[in-house]
């Protein structure tokens, strides 16, 4: 799942809004990822920017859990187009296994630089507040 910024731009850090159900769950955010840039739509040159395809990403106390998932980009940060979220495993609830945001934020030069841009899905449950449109419209931020 990822994001096409419409041109290339100087990112500092990406920000992922896990749905949350209840304040001390975020039942969208996968327990293993990483988070890769690119200026290529099939990502060739990818830069990861977190990587937790080894470990699950910390999401065990009460302070993790209501902090939205911040992602920084070392020094002046990365020119790129593209950026995505690749899961390595997703969470479990019962029968299903699931990836669910809120919402997405680019940061560039302190601005979101998200809202109206081309979310990049394999699926999603095009839905109100479930569309891809509902991931960049900057409003559950």
């Amino acid at each position: 799942m990822g994001l096409d910024l419409g041109k290339t731009c100087q990112l500092q850090s990406v920000r992922f809004y896990p749905v949350r159900q209840e304040i001390e769950e975020a039942q969208g955010l996968p327990l293993r990822f990483r988070v890769e840039v690119s200026n290529h739509p099939k990502f060739n040159d990818a830069t990861v920017i977190a990587d937790y395809t080894e470990k699950n990403f910390p999401y065990t106390n009460t302070h993790h859990k209501t902090t939205v998932p911040t992602f920084d980009v070392p020094g002046e940060g990365i020119r790129c187009r593209y950026v995505r979220m690749v899961s390595t495993q997703l969470k479990r609830d019962v029968d299903k296994y699931y990836l669910a945001f809120n919402q997405i934020e680019v940061l560039s030069d302190g601005k979101n630089i998200a809202p109206g841009k081309k979310v990049i899905a394999k699926d999603s449950e095009e839905k109100g507040r479930w569309s891809k449109s509902a991931l960049v419209d900057g409003l559950e931020i």
